[in-house]
């Protein structure tokens, strides 16, 4: 695995799998710099890199993702975290909804995979306040 960082997108190669990820978040920036930076290289083409970029929002009502009527609800679940706001739990809802994967981790945000289109976009809730 390597990374490349540059203000607020990041360039990765996995197992050879290229992705650009990019945010709009300095925190989420540097969370994920710190994370991947011990694997930092300089990737040469990223024409046919995997995009993805997180969005940070206010608020929960900011994510402009809707999970329609007729999405399949796949999975449901919940884990333990501790951050800023204290909070012991995060659910996770996952859907499929027209062709989508949608993951809704409710208060915290929500990630959205399109496998056809090799990319996926997020949006979370004031991610500074999480660890």
């Amino acid at each position: 695995m390597s990374t490349t960082l540059t203000m607020n997108e990041l360039s990765l190669s996995i197992h050879g799998i290229d992705l650009r990820f990019t945010t709009n978040s300095p925190a989420l920036a540097d969370s994920v710099s710190e994370l991947l930076g011990p694997f930092e290289q300089e990737i040469q083409d990223l024409s046919g890199a995997i995009k993805v970029h997180f969005a940070a929002v206010k608020k929960r009502e900011d994510i402009p993702v809707v999970v329609t009527g007729s999405a399949r609800h796949l999975y449901s679940g919940s884990g333990t975290v501790i951050g800023d706001d204290r909070r012991n739990t995060w659910a996770c809802d996952i859907y499929l909804d027209q062709g989508r994967f949608i993951a809704d981790f409710r208060a915290e945000g929500i990630v959205v995979i399109e496998g056809m289109s090799a990319k996926a976009q997020g949006y979370l809730v004031r991610p500074e306040s999480m660890p």
